[in-house]
Formats: C-alpha cells, sequence, structure tokens
C-alpha cells in the first residue's frame, strides 16, 4: 500500500494560512505562486515537506471535487466510461454531504481507483482535522478497502485554510498505516 498525501491539503499555504476560507481566492493563489519561473523551487520544497513528513507518494491537487453527494450519483458517471475511467473516494467529501464513507466504499468497489482518507469535524461542514479527531468512520473505512481487496493509492487529505497541516497529516498517515497494519495482522 502506498501512503499518498494529497497537495490540496495546502489550499492555505500560498495565502500563509491567513484563514481565508474562499476556495478559489486559494486556489487562484496557489496557481499564482507556482506559475513560472518559480515552479521548479516551490515544488521542490513541497515535496520536501512532505517527504519529511514520511509519505511515499503525492497526489498533485488540480481541481476541486464535483459535489456528487451519494456513491450512486458518483457510479452514474463513471458507469458508462468503466474500466477507463474510475472513482477517486473521498471519505470527507461524503460526510460532508451526510453519506456513510464505509458503505460509499462497499458501493464504490467496482469503480474505485484511489482513496482520498479525510476526516471532518462535523457532517455537513467541510472543516478537515487528522484522521480519527471527526466524524469520520476511518477504521471502518480501512476495513472495507481490506474487505474488498484494495491495493490502490492511498491519500491522506486535511485541507486546513488556517495552519500548516503537515504535523496533522504525518499524525493521520501514522494512525492509518497503524490501523491497516493491525488489519493485515487480524488476516494472516
Amino acid at each position: 500500500m502506498q501512503w499518498a498525501f494529497m497537495t490540496a491539503n495546502y489550499v492555505g499555504r500560498a495565502l500563509c494560512y491567513a484563514n481565508n476560507t474562499d476556495w478559489m481566492a486559494n486556489h487562484r493563489a496557489t496557481v499564482e505562486a507556482f506559475h513560472g519561473p518559480q515552479f521548479g523551487a516551490r515544488f521542490a520544497e513541497m515535496i520536501d515537506d512532505i517527504t519529511a513528513a514520511g509519505f511515499d507518494a503525492i497526489e498533485l491537487w488540480v481541481a476541486h471535487l464535483d459535489p456528487h453527494k451519494t456513491a450512486q450519483e458518483v457510479i452514474d458517471i463513471v458507469a458508462p466510461f468503466a474500466p477507463w475511467v474510475g472513482s477517486a473516494n473521498d471519505t470527507g467529501w461524503f460526510a460532508t454531504q451526510g453519506y456513510d464513507a464505509v458503505r460509499a466504499t462497499y458501493e464504490l468497489r467496482d469503480y474505485l481507483v484511489h482513496v482520498h482518507l479525510k476526516d471532518i469535524t462535523a457532517a455537513g461542514g467541510h472543516e478537515t482535522c487528522a484522521l480519527g479527531d471527526g466524524v469520520v468512520d476511518i477504521p471502518g473505512v480501512l476495513k472495507a478497502l481490506k474487505a474488498i481487496g484494495y491495493t490502490g493509492a492511498v491519500t491522506i487529505e486535511h485541507e486546513s485554510y488556517d495552519h500548516d497541516p503537515t504535523a496533522a497529516c504525518a499524525l493521520s498517515l501514522k494512525r492509518a498505516v497503524a490501523g491497516w497494519a493491525e488489519l493485515e495482522g487480524a488476516a494472516e
């Protein structure tokens, strides 16, 4: 299993975590910060931070997710194009919509190509937090991934507007790896 860091975790970085909750303002600032001759240095700095936090892969952020509320809505979009197009399971996004991320994992099993492990502080909101500190059943999602035989990428996602999320992402990685190891041990 690879454990990836979603670069959207740094959504607030370009604005110095000024607690600007306007997604597009953060998006535009990120584009401006990385566009042009400074790209190499900025990208290298970001990769160094992610590597130091213990991650072995990244998922590059290019756009915000479409606002799908259920696994079936996602399936309806990707099924006509399968197997060429698959789905990501963004656990925090499903929780934001009040949808059970464990249920979504099972429902998306035939289309799942990527997982964003993300926790949020309350259903209906989108304030992210370290895995295990919010309302998403992260152990249940890991158990579901094990049950369906998922072996693809898992990205740790924590999109902070007001602070650098690297330490919380490292803690989330530690918790996720420990939970996965526990499931691996139980399977033997």
